[in-house]
């Protein structure tokens, strides 16, 4: 009768180690699937937005020469003084230098001094300024927020830092495409001059117009 007892109670031990076991991995694998789903949550956005801060820093090189009508006169030295322009480069006490500016502008194009056409550039260059510095704290805070959610905790920082980034966070320059980590370095680079792509794919500053050539 006892040793009955004991086979019976055995079975029992058995099948509740075998439920807790079943249980432990689907509370594991809901686990791994929601932070996998949060990861994507947080990713994909990311990535669009650095999408679109090189789409907004594209259109306004483009606008500019479209809105003053020299479309068809595009020049490497233009879009230097205007990624410039953008970087903050002819800041005076905070605000935009128009006469180093219209200087620089004078510069790359001589014919135009004569023109009336500097009251246009201004308030354009201005509000290219704002709009792009406001696209890119804006990236700046998504990048600090993702690093946060994914760092937080020892255990589970140390874990997660094995697997995040993932290959769904995406730098895109052109025709080249970083993934993962090398795409968050990517987002967390301040952005120099350049032309639009090298802008962001080197993070250089080249030579501005009139500077010695070494």
């Amino acid at each position: 009768m006892k040793e009955a007892s004991k086979n019976t109670l055995g079975r029992y031990k058995g099948w509740i180690i075998l439920i807790a076991i079943v249980l432990s991995g689907i509370a594991l694998y809901a686990h791994i699937n929601s932070v996998y789903n949060e990861t994507i949550r947080r990713e994909i956005p990311l990535s669009a937005l650095y999408l679109e801060n090189q789409n907004e820093l594209s259109s306004y090189v483009s606008g500019f020469y479209e809105q003053i009508g020299i479309a068809d006169r595009k020049s490497e030295a233009m879009n230097k003084i205007l990624l410039d322009s953008v970087r903050g480069r002819y800041d005076n006490g905070g605000g935009l230098d128009g006469d180093a500016l219209i200087s620089m502008i004078k510069e790359a194009y001589p014919d135009l001094s004569g023109l009336t056409i500097f009251d246009q550039m201004l308030p354009y260059i201005q509000e290219g300024r704002v709009k792009f510095k406001n696209r890119q704290s804006l990236l700046i805070d998504q990048v600090n927020a993702y690093k946060l959610w994914y760092r937080e905790g020892f255990v589970r920082s140390m874990i997660l830092s094995n697997f995040i980034p993932t290959r769904n966070l995406e730098a895109r320059n052109g025709d080249v495409v970083h993934q993962g980590a090398a795409a968050l370095a990517m987002m967390e680079r301040i952005i120099l001059d350049s032309t639009t792509k090298q802008a962001y794919e080197t993070g250089v500053l080249e030579p501005l117009i009139g500077a010695p050539k070494k």
